[in-house]
């Protein structure tokens, strides 16, 4: 907000509340007679009440101006289909569809997703960085996270049905407990036998297997998902 304000604001403003100071030093502390001190006194008064209600004001003004920025900005992501490095630092997530969007090499850096119902529902995100992301309970149905960047990622409960996440290294994420998956979950080669089905299975990969109707067997098949190649 404060970057809202300009500089010449801030020059404006202080040469105001100065000259109030000044009155007000003067009206206490100078050796002038009483009238001159209460003149005094009234044109700091004066000056610092002005100064204040300017702030107020610049304030109010940044405020309003960083809502329309704000909302200009998801206007236009919730618009556009092709965001490649798509970088949303800065900016509020909260409620947002990214649904079947390109966001191929986006930045999501120690991004904190959880609580804010934002969905990546078949969203491509080849590239993408997730690095210390906190990802519990995103919402990811579908999603394409093929040669992303996974490290530290925290995907507790989050929903990873039918997610791709081929030549990622999901060895390396924080954890997946009680994450959604399903026989369609795409898994780096060797991921599913050397974590997921693994006797016992470290807590940091006990995900929680859910129903998937193959149409082509006419069978609901039950398992983690399937090790896919490169």
């Amino acid at each position: 907000m404060l970057s809202a304000i300009e500089w010449w604001e801030w020059f404006v403003l202080a040469s105001i509340a100065a000259v109030g100071v000044i009155g007000l030093s003067v009206a206490f502390f100078g050796r002038k007679p009483e009238p001159v001190r209460s003149i005094w006194s009234g044109i700091g008064s004066s000056f610092l009440g002005s100064a204040a209600l300017a702030l107020v004001l610049l304030f109010v003004q940044a405020s309003v101006q960083d809502s329309q920025e704000e909302a200009t900005w998801r206007a236009n992501v919730e618009a556009a289909w092709n965001i490649p490095g798509f970088e949303p630092h800065g900016h509020s997530l909260e409620g947002l569809n990214l649904s079947g969007k390109q966001l191929r090499n986006a930045n999501f850096k120690g991004q904190d997703l959880r609580n804010q119902s934002i969905k990546f529902e078949n969203t491509k995100l080849e590239g993408a960085h997730f690095e210390n992301a906190d990802l519990r309970g995103v919402y990811f149905l579908g999603a394409n996270f093929n040669s992303a960047e996974l490290r530290g990622a925290d995907f507790r409960n989050a929903d990873l049905r039918s997610a791709d996440l081929t030549d990622t290294p999901a060895d390396a994420a924080k954890s997946f407990k009680g994450a959604l998956v399903n026989a369609r979950t795409c898994w780096p080669e060797g991921f599913v036998h050397d974590y997921l089905s693994a006797k016992p299975t470290r807590q940091k990969y006990q995900v929680k297997v859910t129903p998937w109707y193959n149409p082509a067997t006419g069978k609901t098949e039950w398992s983690p998902g399937r090790e896919c190649p490169g």
